[in-house]
């Protein structure tokens, strides 16, 4: 290896696992999680009329559908767990 080669390698380590977390330095970065997050969000409820609300409404949709076609449509057994539904 050249003395030139040697200059640009770094070796990167870890300091050790989950227990070697720093929260402080996690708190101190917090915002290069919650920036593409919060933009992520914007971008995609912004420009829906129902707005953020259909981040809500979603989920609850797709529990309804999957409740009424496997439950009533195909009839998939429950493996002995009472049924809830929602229709």
């Amino acid at each position: 290896m050249t003395d030139r080669q040697r200059d640009w390698t770094i070796v990167i380590h870890s300091r050790g696992g989950w227990l070697g977390l720093d929260l402080k330095e996690l708190w101190r970065y917090h915002n290069l999680i919650l920036l593409p997050v919060r933009r992520d969000f914007a971008t995609v409820y912004k420009s829906t009329l129902s707005g953020p609300t259909w981040f809500l409404i979603q989920p609850l949709f797709s529990a309804l559908e999957f409740t009424v076609v496997f439950g009533k449509i195909a009839n998939v057994p429950a493996d002995g767990l009472p049924r809830r539904t929602l229709v």
